[in-house]
């Protein structure tokens, strides 16, 4: 935590870290930005540090809606989890083709941070893939996964979770879909509301907007404006 660069948790850190950490269920509602990633992966790792050494499994399972937002979260464990033997790998399109994705699952990493349709592949194709020892499952930005289609494959994923099982779900707004998805996957949970009017921005965020006129033009601006600003990122 202190090689990453941590010092003063966020508003959503303070209250989902020790709740997690107490093992609960989380229904949390945070807008992008609000450090929501490490409110999750501080308390799975804290936990993955005491797993048994001797069995390896599958022990925490992140969904997230997009292959993006599955590389961040991949970013942010790879820091966190710099001074561990904890293991753990990205599933998603784009990344790997299948069969070298089912070698990776073949060996069970701790941690599988994916999208819901190609994880949900290899539960139903590969024979050696399994969360059967399940301890956690995060549900990240269910707004989006819901609104990108994707309930049908969560609650099929669901089937396959063990019962016993932490379950952290997060969402930027709690639609009546949502909610329901909440019903279905948690247990008695606690919670937890930041920063949810939908026009509230987290503080370390900076928008900004250009108005266009010929909507042709828009990807050159976009081009231009990135190429500009941003040198690495």
């Amino acid at each position: 935590i202190e090689a990453a660069g941590y010092v003063t948790p966020t508003p959503i850190q303070i209250q989902v870290i020790p709740l997690a950490l107490a093992g609960r269920d989380v229904c949390a509602s945070a807008v992008t930005g609000s450090g929501k990633t490490a409110a999750f992966v501080l308390p799975f790792m804290e936990r993955l540090l005491f797993r048994p050494k001797d069995q390896a499994a599958i022990r925490v399972l992140v969904i997230t809606p997009t292959r993006e937002l599955a590389t961040q979260i991949h970013n942010v464990l790879e820091k966190l989890s710099k001074f561990t033997d904890v293991t753990y790998t990205l599933i998603c399109g784009g990344k790997k083709d299948t069969r070298s994705q089912e070698v990776v699952l073949r060996n069970r990493p701790d941690i599988v941070i994916c999208t819901p349709g190609r994880f949900l592949d290899h539960l139903r194709n590969s024979q050696s893939v399994s969360v059967d020892s399940l301890d956690v499952l995060v549900l990240d930005e269910v707004d989006r996964l819901l609104e990108l289609g994707f309930q049908d494959d969560i609650e099929e994923l669901l089937k396959y979770c063990p019962k016993k099982r932490q379950t952290l779900l997060f969402s930027a707004t709690m639609t009546p879909k949502v909610e329901d998805l909440a019903k279905l996957s948690l247990m008695r949970p606690i919670r937890v509301k930041v920063n949810t009017s939908a026009t509230q921005v987290a503080p370390r965020l900076i928008q900004e907007f250009v108005k266009v006129k010929n909507t042709e033009e828009r990807e050159a601006m976009i081009l231009s404006i990135l190429s500009r600003q941003f040198g690495k990122r």
